[in-house]
């Protein structure tokens, strides 16, 4: 694997990160706006 390849991986690599990131957030904006107790009977 050449330099300009291994680059590219890591590139691709940051930019799956953040959106794994930002789907994150987003779903820890969502628990928020629920309430996610068991109500065990």
């Amino acid at each position: 694997m050449n330099r300009k390849e291994k680059a590219l991986m890591i590139e691709g690599c940051k930019e799956m990160a953040e959106e794994s990131l930002k789907i994150t957030k987003e779903f820890e904006a969502i628990e928020e706006d629920f309430d996610w107790e068991w109500n065990e009977k």
